[in-house]
């Protein structure tokens, strides 16, 4: 699939860049803490750290990543040092994996469509332990003991995004200069960074895995291997869908002649609606939990739809949950899009009106004066917009799944709480 734009970015796992002594200035017109497209941190030591927080434990380290390049300017043997420390933590990871494989298949513990995969990365990583090669990763690890921070000015969420795009293009001076300008230079190179850059996080050198970063990867490398589970639905009801399978626009058009008619009754003075009914996430998602344990299934995606008949949106809200250990799951990918049922979408919308269900509903409907031609049409249109709004949703999955599950010991896989929901 082609990547499309999105307005909302729950993949808070983008990460920085930076570190360089306060007495260095890489570019003259350096920008202040709340101007920056990174986080600012000031150690202890009078040091300023500049970049975007990828974890944070306060019993262990504060990471980031670095430009090598960046660091080298700035701190030429602090850099020689962490490459060092990286390529080792990289060849650390190449046999943690290697060993996790072979294990796997000598228990058995491998579904047939992924037998293959295991296989040919088992065959990969002999080669690479067996012939090291010569590595110098763009970008690099950096822990940094929490203790040892005075302060820390973060940026905001869109700013990171701008960041990480720049350094993808190759932008220079990423970590001092202001985020306008950052964003300008992007602009005029044509580039659209209002969704991850993917290409950047596929450049971050791999680590050694918890157990859980292991158990959610092969999670999310069976969804795309074996067989999908996903579920979709409005409000607390879910159902299973299959593979692919678009919104239903059998249930989402009935249901919007229905707010639509509730919503004239009441501007008429007849309230006669359902009240608003809160959606307690831990129904819905406990209801999906269960499905995927009876099918001995370690992850699955659901699909949640909420549409806004008086504001003429479509909202479409996705996560892929994954079992990282007994009774403990967790979400590691969530994304919500929002739809513009006013924009007109005539392909969309003769293809809507043109299926045999849809013209049922339609033809039933209008025998018994229940809906007009304008409020058929209306929604119609609403069902073109989530048609388009699940379609750059589903986009954003299928890059995040490409991204790591392209190789077993990739970038490293943030795990965020089930009762979290979207990433904090």
């Amino acid at each position: 699939m082609s990547p499309v734009a999105r307005r909302q970015n729950c993949c808070k796992f983008i990460v920085a860049i930076g570190l360089v002594p306060s007495l260095v200035h890489a570019d003259p017109k350096s920008s202040g803490p709340h101007n920056s497209a990174v986080d600012v941190i000031v150690l202890k030591s009078g040091r300023t750290l500049r970049g975007l927080v990828a974890s944070s434990d306060p019993k262990a380290y504060l990471t980031l990543v670095v430009s090598r390049d960046w660091l080298s300017a700035a701190d030429p043997q602090g850099a020689a040092a962490v490459v060092k420390t990286n390529v080792e933590s990289r060849q650390r990871a190449r046999i943690q994996t290697r060993d996790r494989i072979r294990q796997r298949l000598d228990a058995g513990d491998v579904p047939a469509g992924m037998s293959f995969f295991f296989k040919q990365e088992l065959e990969r990583l002999d080669r690479l332990l067996a012939k090291p090669p010569d590595e110098d990763p763009d970008f690099l690890w950096y822990d940094i003991r929490p203790a040892s921070i005075a302060r820390m000015v973060r940026a905001q969420g869109d700013r990171r995004l701008i960041a990480t795009h720049a350094w993808n293009a190759r932008i220079t001076h990423v970590e001092t200069r202001e985020v306008a300008s950052l964003q300008k230079e992007l602009t005029d190179l044509g580039i659209h960074f209002e969704a991850p850059a993917q290409e950047f996080i596929k450049q971050l050198p791999g680590r050694v895995q918890s157990d859980a970063e292991w158990a959610a990867r092969c999670a999310l490398l069976e969804h795309g291997l074996v067989e999908e589970l996903n579920f979709q639905g409005t409000g607390d009801v879910i159902s299973r869908t299959k593979a692919g399978e678009a919104a239903d626009l059998v249930q989402v058009i009935p249901q919007l002649l229905e707010q639509q008619w509730n919503s004239l009754l009441k501007d008429l003075g007849n309230d006669f609606s359902a009240p608003k009914k809160y959606h307690d996430q831990s129904r819905w998602l406990a209801n999906a939990i269960r499905q995927a344990q009876t099918l001995k299934r370690r992850g699955f995606r659901v699909t949640r739809l909420e549409i806004d008949p008086v504001g003429l949106r479509v909202r479409v809200d996705s996560r892929f949950v994954v079992q990282v250990a007994e009774g403990d799951w967790r979400t590691i990918w969530s994304q919500t899009e929002v739809g513009d049922a006013a924009q007109p979408r005539p392909q969309a919308e003769a293809r809507i009106e043109d299926d045999p269900q849809v013209k049922s509903i339609k033809q039933s409907l209008g025998a018994l004066g229940l809906v007009d031609a304008e409020s058929m049409r209306r929604a119609i249109r609403f069902g073109a917009a989530t048609m388009s709004t699940q379609q750059k949703v589903d986009t954003r999955f299928e890059e995040f799944r490409e991204t790591y599950t392209k190789a077993l010991d990739g970038p490293p896989i943030q795990l965020y709480s089930i009762s979290a929901g979207a990433t904090e």
